[in-house]
């Protein structure tokens, strides 16, 4: 009886690929080194059924392998060592045959997948072999080279060839113009030869040289006037508000009156209200109402935060100020006088379950004082 791949996968002739494939799986788990890793024929039944599987599941080698298992009627005895199924040999396999059917395919699916690598070598070793017959084919029709007679070299030598000197190679440079060397007005009269001393006559050469070279002087500039400087500091614009003729607005900065009590100028977003801080103005020592911004100075640009009014007499408390650094400008509305403070900082830090923040006085001046951190604006400065 033959023994065949059918045999091997315990499947019929006639099954379909449905079939080959369930039985290839349940014998691949059954039969599978890692499942019997004391089996020493594990790898080699596994190798078997690999390659029953690799010919049935193809169409075309299915249809070639049955019509080699129809034309042989028997077929060799399987190896020794397979007790569980029999060895599926190839139709027509000798066994002491050095090329069987298994390595035969082999060599063939190795030949199909790498054709075109060993295509593109055998084109390339006959590219190569033909460029080395055309390299040796011009070689031959190249003209030998022509051999000139001693005569001809003893002519053409370079030593006897006509050489040019150092002066025609490099003529002298043009003459400098007259004027430069023209005798200096007190360079010493020619004698009754018509000549100077050597050493006179090169000094005044070089003396007119250099007058000749050096640059023009240019008109002196008109040194600018020098400012008056200011006399005081009550000449500043800041203070020359405060003069004669200074009338106080009316209206606040936003186009309404003032209001009747100190409190936030209306009409104005409150900035930097994220934090805790808390910053008193205090007015009480003077006599004059104030309007005061509080701008922050911790970003690149000044920025105003808050617009307050206060009252004479009287102080006012900014809440839920942010922590960072800032600084009051603030006009006294009786006089008109722009005036800054100090800068000061507001600081906030967590501890335990709370935050500590910052809570500073600020009392406002009637006049600059560096003692007191109080210094004169201008109104540009007050208007950022």
């Amino acid at each position: 009886m033959l023994l065949t791949h059918y045999d091997i996968l315990k499947i019929t002739p006639d099954a379909p690929i449905e079939v080959i494939r369930a039985a290839y799986r349940v014998l691949s788990r059954k039969h599978h080194p890692d499942r019997n890793p004391e089996d020493p024929e594990a790898a080699r039944s596994m190798a078997l059924l690999n390659a029953a599987y690799a010919v049935l599941s193809d169409p075309r080698k299915r249809r070639e392998y049955d019509e080699r298992v129809r034309s042989v009627g028997s077929a060799s005895q399987p190896p020794r060592g397979v007790t569980e199924f029999p060895y599926a040999w190839a139709v027509g396999h000798n066994p002491g045959d050095p090329l069987d059917d298994s390595r035969r395919t082999r060599l063939v699916i190795h030949l199909r997948r790498h054709a075109l690598w060993y295509g593109i070598g055998v084109l390339a070793v006959c590219a190569g072999l033909a460029g080395a017959a055309l390299h040796l084919h011009r070689a031959k029709e190249r003209p030998e080279p022509i051999v000139p007679s001693p005569d001809v070299v003893k002519q053409t030598r370079p030593e006897e060839s006509p050489t040019l000197s150092a002066r025609e190679l490099w003529p002298a440079p043009p003459p400098l113009p007259s004027r430069l060397v023209e005798p200096a007005p007190d360079a010493p009269a020619p004698d009754a030869n018509g000549s100077v001393g050597p050493k006179s006559a090169v000094s005044a050469s070089n003396a007119a040289a250099r007058v000749a070279l050096a640059p023009k002087a240019s008109a002196p500039r008109p040194r600018p006037k020098p400012k008056p400087p200011a006399s005081n500091a009550s000449e500043s614009p800041a203070a020359s508000a405060s003069g004669a003729g200074y009338v106080r607005p009316a209206a606040a900065p936003n186009g309404e009156r003032w209001p009747a009590a100190s409190g936030y100028i209306p009409g104005y977003e409150k900035l930097n209200a994220d934090g805790l801080s808390q910053l008193v103005i205090d007015n009480s020592r003077n006599g004059f109402d104030v309007f005061v911004k509080v701008v922050c100075v911790s970003d690149e640009e000044p920025r105003t935060v808050r617009r307050v009014y206060v009252l004479a007499h009287d102080q006012f408390t900014l809440h839920r100020l942010s922590a960072g650094t800032y600084e009051a400008r603030y006009e006294a509305l009786d006089s008109g006088r722009l005036l800054r403070s100090g800068m000061f900082a507001l600081e906030e830090s967590a501890i335990g379950n709370g935050t500590r923040y910052s809570t500073v006085a600020l009392t406002l001046q009637s006049a600059a004082d560096e003692g007191t951190d109080t210094y004169l604006l201008s109104q540009q400065e007050f208007e950022q």
